[in-house]
């Protein structure tokens, strides 16, 4: 089988190094798996999530910062320092949006 896109047409789901059947439960996807958690720990975890990420746009701009005033340069290394996390942070949100879908 080429892709999971067509084993969860056929039937089957890719897990690891094998293929898996699955069933479909009535209004899951294939290959789905319905989330049973209740609403406060959905939320803990968009809540840890977000929080990452804004950490992951902030904190390397603050040591940035910290550098310059340690090197006497101007906001050199705080700009490298937030286009790095920005470059990090888009590339976590790319991977949370592909684990959604």
């Amino acid at each position: 089988m080429e892709s999971p896109r067509f084993a969860a047409l056929v039937g089957y789901w890719h897990c690891g190094h094998r293929w898996l059947p699955t069933v479909a439960a009535r209004g899951v996807a294939v290959g789905k798996v319905p989330d049973e958690r209740s609403p406060i720990a959905k939320a803990a975890a968009w809540s840890a999530r977000i929080l990452t990420v804004a950490l992951e746009m902030v904190l390397p701009g603050l040591f940035g910062s910290w550098v310059d005033q340690k090197l006497g340069t101007v906001a050199l290394f705080m700009l490298i320092g937030l286009g790095l996390g920005f470059f990090v942070a888009t590339l976590h949100l790319m991977q949370m949006i592909k684990k959604i879908e």
